[in-house]
């Protein structure tokens, strides 16, 4: 136990988990905050709801948005990547097409001298 906090320690993880420990209790401290603070808002009980469907609706919006934009980077990203891979595939093909025939040119002289 003693070990693992040591080298936490000194590669850093500590401070990463640290880190992540504050910004999810942040978030959930100000979810609870805002959950309370809209139930508590001097608003009536038709008003309170339409606010939450409203803020649901913006919501889904938003992550309806980010999904998009991620499948679209995703999507760009696969594409380089594979432009990139065929590239490399061309080049190790070439690459074998000139072994391949330097190979044979070299059998063929091969033959010629043993024949001679």
């Amino acid at each position: 136990m003693y070990l693992r906090e040591i080298m936490d320690s000194l590669n850093g993880n500590e401070r990463r988990r640290a880190k992540v420990r504050i910004v999810i209790g942040t978030s959930i401290g100000l979810l609870i905050g805002a959950g309370v603070g809209i139930m508590l808002a001097p608003k009536s009980g038709r008003a309170l709801r339409q606010d939450m469907i409203n803020g649901a609706e913006w919501g889904v919006d938003k992550a309806r948005e980010t999904a998009h934009k991620a499948a679209n980077f995703v999507k760009h990203e696969a594409a380089t990547v594979n432009d990139a891979v065929a590239e490399k595939m061309d080049d190790i093909n070439s690459s074998i097409t000139l072994v391949e025939d330097a190979s044979k040119a070299s059998h063929e002289e091969e033959k010629k001298k043993a024949k001679d």
